[in-house]
């Protein structure tokens, strides 16, 4: 039976963790395909489509994963209300 800390970090560890990687690998795609597409000199010359598709994807990706960082917890779900007890009408 695992301890209720426990229980926990189990379901944050793998949040925050999925949330710095996303932030860690948004941010060298940002740099990365910005930036290749403004150091390109030549003038009339295609970066080609990955970088193309990589700068807003990459964006995405970092947003994606600062939502995932400042999502709500999952609260329980409270138990439900105890039903009534059936009245048996009176047979008279």
């Amino acid at each position: 039976m695992p301890l209720s800390w426990q229980s926990s970090a189990r379901r944050t560890g793998p949040r925050i963790t999925a949330g710095v990687v996303g932030i860690v690998a948004g941010l060298i795609g940002v740099i990365d395909g910005f930036g290749a597409g403004s150091v390109s000199g030549t003038r009339y010359a295609s970066v080609g489509a990955g970088v193309v598709f990589l700068a807003p994807l990459s964006v995405v990706m970092l947003a994606a994963a600062v939502l995932v960082l400042l999502s709500p917890r999952q609260t329980p779900a409270l138990p439900p209300m105890p039903s009534m007890p059936l009245v048996q009408p009176s047979q008279s």
